[in-house]
């Protein structure tokens, strides 16, 4: 009867080896949800309207240009960027004066009057 020797390893290379599986495998899962709280937090930032010049005429956003939102809580955004409530009014206003037919240079004097924040 020919015994040969099993290679069998020892208990503690076993173990090393399952501890190096281990560790790649919470390296995985850390790493995974560090990438997910990215994503998630990249995903919840404010979106940027990059549909102003669709949603207004070229004349509105040449009047816009020249103002600063007024509503006072978006650090004085350029009117044409901000999308608060009260740029969009702005613009809307602007729009629907132009639509009645005052030219662009009545349009300024009105906004400035009514709404400030001229820059010029």
């Amino acid at each position: 009867m020919n015994t040969k020797k099993q290679n069998i390893p020892a208990k503690s290379d076993y173990f090393f080896i399952n501890k190096n599986k281990l560790v790649l495998w919470i390296s995985i899962l850390v790493g995974g949800i560090i990438l997910g709280i990215a994503i998630n937090s990249y995903n919840t930032q404010e979106p940027v309207n990059n549909s102003v010049s669709e949603v207004f005429s070229f004349n509105t956003l040449a009047i816009a240009k020249q103002f600063s939102c007024s509503c006072g809580s978006c650090g004085e955004k350029e009117l044409i960027t901000c999308t608060c409530p009260t740029a969009v009014e702005t613009k809307q206003y602007i729009e629907a004066s132009l639509n009645k037919g005052l030219s662009a240079e009545d349009v300024t004097k009105i906004v400035k009057m009514s709404y400030g924040h001229y820059k010029g």
